[in-house]
């Protein structure tokens, strides 16, 4: 309603200014180095605030507002830097290299040879290699102690506790593991939802499944919706289902990404 009113309203105020000097209509377009005539000071002035409105007003009301952030847990709500997933990853390596009679470098090998169809290890061992103890593989990629070396983020939680929005997560991991992750962190009132491997039969990102089931939970659409995660391939896939994504690329590493990327969560203050 708004942005109808301004344009309107612009088209009116354009309609007289361009009556009185046929020129001015030009200077809407180049707001740098914009001079007022002085016989058409005030008509000018109204007509270029009132058109740039309508038009910035018209892009706004063509985008759903966001409803709901959707955080990815690993490597995302905290550093990189601290070893975590590195030493989930590693045991995983040795987990598929023991099970399959192989060097762990070798099962990682087959594993990522097939990482366009199975997102995530234990995928890969279901369907691929018919693996079904699912239990024992999640307790010794994930073991008891596996957190010790996160410490509270205050500043952390303050920054996201600041936040109007709802926020909920969605990991690849079990949910023990997010509990303890967001437990570390000081950080596990913050989040409504925590969607976890298990909630669509062990499949995960980026399959549109686990997308669409955390959808259906919290009640929205992709386009409401901010999804952050550190893997390129998960926050390509959530811009395929129409939702908005950032990549969290603490190192840069990731330079040839064409999407939005931020390298470190307060960053996210330009979007939301």
């Amino acid at each position: 309603m708004v942005g109808q009113f301004a344009l309107w309203f612009g088209y009116v105020l354009n309609w007289f200014a361009f009556r009185r000097n046929r020129y001015c209509f030009i200077r809407f377009f180049f707001p740098v180095g914009y001079k007022i005539i002085h016989n058409n000071r005030i008509i000018l002035f109204f007509a270029y605030f009132y058109i740039r409105l309508a038009f910035l007003s018209g892009l706004m009301l063509r985008l759903p507002m966001l409803k709901y952030l959707l955080f990815d847990l690993d490597n995302t709500l905290y550093s990189c830097r601290c070893g975590l997933e590195d030493n989930v990853a590693r045991r995983m390596r040795e987990f598929a290299g023991a099970l399959l009679g192989l060097t762990p470098q070798e099962a990682w090998r087959q594993r990522m040879a097939a990482v366009q169809q199975y997102g995530t290890c234990l995928e890969w061992l279901m369907g691929d290699k018919g693996f079904t103890d699912v239990e024992t593989y999640l307790a010794a990629v994930h073991p008891p102690d596996e957190a010790d070396s996160l410490l509270p983020d205050r500043e952390l939680r303050a920054f996201l506790s600041g936040i109007s929005l709802p926020m909920a997560i969605l990991t690849n991991s079990p949910r023990e593991h997010a509990d303890l992750v967001l437990g570390k962190l000081g950080l596990g009132d913050i989040f409504t939802h925590v969607f976890d491997i298990r909630q669509c039969s062990f499949m995960g990102k980026p399959r549109k499944e686990v997308f669409d089931n955390a959808l259906r939970v919290l009640g929205v659409c992709a386009p409401e919706v901010l999804f952050i995660d550190d893997n390129p391939r998960y926050t390509q896939g959530f811009i395929a289902l129409g939702g908005n994504a950032l990549l969290f690329d603490e190192n840069n590493i990731h330079t040839n990404y064409a999407s939005h990327k931020i390298r470190e969560l307060r960053e996210l203050t330009k979007y939301i």
